[in-house]
């Protein structure tokens, strides 16, 4: 899908652009295509003369392919390193090898962003609650469904401090007299 290429590339021009050397890392492979598959999308993208990604036109051969499912990409944005050698790769090999490093040593600056946006201290806290929610889905991978639902109650809390924020007539913790994590946990 055209549509979902051209915003996975603005993402990650966004953390290429940001640290500066990954794009000097990429420039040697300007007019090769890659191919992510992860179900249900394939994300076909291309590399520019700049070294940053577009993308691919919709004839583009991938010169090299990445399959890894949507589980497994969770692990690997958790920072999970044995993930990365769980995706499947095929084509160039120095194409390949040239994008893994760049995922294993690339880091996007969440907190830094969010804090433009929200201000410090709710940027913070997203941030935190984000890699707190990926974290939770890289370990739920491998626990029983009953120890999965200590994150709710967390991201409650957080979401009615941030809603504080912008509407403080509703206070921190409390919507309509009860508190947030109580009426997550109602509603699981």
């Amino acid at each position: 899908d055209p549509m979902i290429a051209r915003a996975a590339a603005a993402a990650i021009n966004h953390v290429l652009h940001q640290e500066g050397w990954p794009l000097e890392r990429l420039r040697p492979y300007a007019g090769r295509s890659l191919l992510f598959r992860v179900p249900p999308f394939d994300v076909a993208l291309m590399v520019s003369a700049a070294g940053d990604l577009a993308a691919a036109p919709p004839d583009a051969a991938p010169d090299a392919t990445f399959r890894l499912s949507p589980p497994l990409l969770l692990r690997i944005a958790a920072g999970d390193e044995a993930a990365r050698q769980e995706v499947g790769v095929e084509g160039d090999s120095g194409l390949a090898q040239a994008v893994l490093a760049l995922a294993r040593n690339l880091r996007w600056d969440a907190e830094d962003d969010l804090a433009r946006v929200f201000g410090d201290v709710a940027g913070r806290r997203l941030a935190q609650a984000g890699h707190d929610f990926l974290q939770w889905q890289a370990r739920a991978q491998h626990q029983p469904i009953a120890a999965r639902g200590r994150f709710g109650p967390r991201l409650g809390r957080l979401w009615a401090k941030v809603h504080h924020r912008a509407h403080p007539g509703i206070g921190p913790h409390h919507i309509g007299g009860r508190d947030i994590a109580d009426e997550i946990a109602v509603h699981r």
